[in-house]
């Protein structure tokens, strides 16, 4: 799936994803680690002050897909209608 983003640092990107559901861990430091499902992982496309940018498909409908979240580099992007923290 093809999506693209407008973002402060990055302005317009487009990206291509390369998961979709997946799950992913994210180690916050001093032991605080949190687990993530459903999640999209898309090709490189941020930067930081790029969190939070709306990801929308890049086919005609241009239909949300995500929000742009965690560190750049991370290239992770949450499935907003479905994404859920991993029960304990």
């Amino acid at each position: 799936m093809g999506v693209c983003k407008s973002g402060r640092t990055t302005a317009f990107t487009p990206a291509r994803s390369a998961f979709l559901e997946a799950t992913m861990t994210v180690n916050y430091g001093s032991e605080r680690v949190a687990t993530f499902e459903g999640q999209i992982v898309s090709t490189p496309m941020s930067q930081g002050g790029d969190s939070g940018s709306l990801l929308v498909t890049s086919d005609t409908t241009k239909r949300w897909a995500a929000l742009c979240r965690l560190k750049p580099g991370d290239h992770l992007q949450s499935h907003p209608d479905r994404a859920r923290p991993a029960a304990r």
